[in-house]
């Protein structure tokens, strides 16, 4: 990984040893090897500073949420974190938007799949002693569970700024993982996950926060048919759009400013706006209309 990182050190690597190439990592500081260290690298054990065992943990349920498989992954983490991606079912899935011509891709954007769960890796409390979690839903979503507290004021101020975001809980782990071409270096990870889902017109990532931790749903799927065509034809539309078409689909509560976007979205789509040139208008909106519905009736309530 650091080769590949670093093509111009990797003939170099051969001759360094262990501490010089732990150093190079920060995963060694004056001699000593770092809590990062002992949790990237090193054997599972208990350790007082961690709180005791801490693991990364697959489950898969089906729908009604039982239980079918399970496999927990101790220490080194860097290994956990391969061998839990490789158990999770990224099927390629074949999608008409257009006439005859059908788009192939993986269930789940491999990298945003990746750059999550080294997330939870980079923004657990280890001191809470407890696992991470990815719980993989058959057919429906990935939800990848840490714990501690979501270190930012809230996703839409990392993913509406035009500002990365360089906090997190635990830094060292983060510069350790940007120098193996793990993650990104400049904080902007998170709002690449959500244009991923935005370019493959899927739901957007949903946070959840309690007192157990932080949790991120990945679906794999498309939720609304009408609300995925809009999004297809309209490249234009601003990220406050797609949050707002996002709400309306998961049945979320709608604020006022939600719901001028949509009625701006409605007049679009009436105008037959959202496909391509070569359908008429005719065509399109009675079509529209019939899988559109309850975002009419919302918008002329209100």
């Amino acid at each position: 990984m650091y080769s590949e990182k670093n093509p111009n050190v990797a003939e170099h690597l051969a001759q360094w040893s262990d501490e010089e190439f732990l150093s190079r990592l920060n995963l060694m500081v004056c001699g000593k090897l770092t809590n990062a260290a002992a949790l990237l690298l090193g054997k599972d054990y208990g350790t007082p500073e961690f709180g005791g065992m801490v693991w990364m943990s697959w489950i898969l349920k089906d729908k009604n949420g039982m239980p079918l498989d399970y496999e927990h992954c101790e220490r080194p983490f860097l290994l956990a974190a391969e061998k839990v991606y490789s158990h999770i079912t990224n099927l390629t899935y074949r999608r008409v938007m257009t006439g005859l011509n059908a788009e192939e891709m993986p269930t789940y954007d491999p990298q945003a799949l990746r750059e999550s769960i080294n997330n939870a890796l980079i923004h657990s409390d280890y001191r809470k002693g407890k696992r991470i979690d990815i719980i993989e839903v058959q057919n429906e979503c990935v939800i990848i569970s840490n714990p501690g507290d979501f270190i930012p004021s809230s996703i839409d101020s990392i993913v509406l700024s035009d500002r990365s975001s360089s906090i997190c809980r635990n830094q060292l782990i983060a510069d350790t993982m940007y120098k193996l071409g793990l993650v990104d270096s400049i904080g902007l990870g998170v709002k690449k996950m959500f244009y991923s889902q935005v370019k493959r017109h899927l739901p957007l990532p949903e946070y959840t926060f309690d007192e157990y931790g932080v949790s991120l749903r990945l679906t794999g799927h498309v939720m609304s048919e009408a609300v995925a065509r809009i999004i297809h034809f309209n490249s234009d539309f601003e990220m406050k759009d797609i949050m707002a078409l996002d709400r309306y689909q998961k049945g979320k509560v709608l604020s006022d400013d939600d719901l001028d976007r949509l009625r701006r979205i409605r007049s679009s789509c009436v105008n037959g706006n959202e496909l391509p040139e070569e359908f008429t208008k005719e065509a399109v909106h009675p079509k529209v209309a019939v899988s559109f519905p309850l975002l009419f009736r919302i918008i002329k309530r209100q």
